[in-house]
């Protein structure tokens, strides 16, 4: 009698636990996936020593898969592309101007003048897409500054001053 009781226990129990189980699909969270960043912009900033800074001009290489709009045939840079931004966005006389080069790697040169002057530190926003099947850049260490030049007021160049990118972030 005590074995058929325990057998009959046992069993009632079993169906009391398996009776909440299901298919496993109700209920429970599924994680949506991060959308994929389609366009960035990169901020660039100047360092070492300058009192003030009338124009500069960079040359920014861009990573695989990574472009700027621009005009087909004469490679302007479309407006907002690039802008003036932190130190340098002084005053009222102040212009950039930036050609794309489509390539392996795209080459964004870009010259910008402030006639107010600016210091050190950031001094212009890229703007960027993704190219299609493109990946968003790891760090703001994949683009890199490969030309660089700076002058005064005066148009005298500059020395000891270095341009490097900044920042990196998904853009709008």
């Amino acid at each position: 009698m005590r074995v058929r009781s325990f057998i009959c226990l046992a069993f009632f129990l079993a169906a009391a636990v398996l009776s909440g189980c299901g298919d496993g699909g109700g209920g429970g969270s599924s994680a949506t996936p991060a959308p994929t960043a389609t366009s960035g912009l990169l901020k660039l900033s100047t360092s070492g020593n300058a009192n003030t800074i009338g124009a500069i001009e960079v040359t920014v290489d861009l990573p695989a898969g990574v472009v700027v709009q621009a005009d087909s045939t004469t490679g302007e840079a479309a407006a907002g592309v690039v802008t003036i931004s932190g130190v340098a966005a002084v005053g009222v006389d102040k212009l950039v101007s930036a050609k794309y080069t489509p390539g392996t790697p795209g080459r964004l040169n870009m010259i910008l003048i402030n006639t107010t002057g600016f210091g050190l530190g950031e001094f212009a926003t890229i703007k960027f897409d993704m190219a299609a099947g493109g990946s968003f850049p790891a760090s703001k260490d994949a683009f890199a500054v490969t030309a660089f030049a700076a002058k005064d007021l005066s148009s005298n160049a500059l020395v000891g001053v270095t341009a490097a990118p900044a920042s990196l972030s998904a853009g709008p």
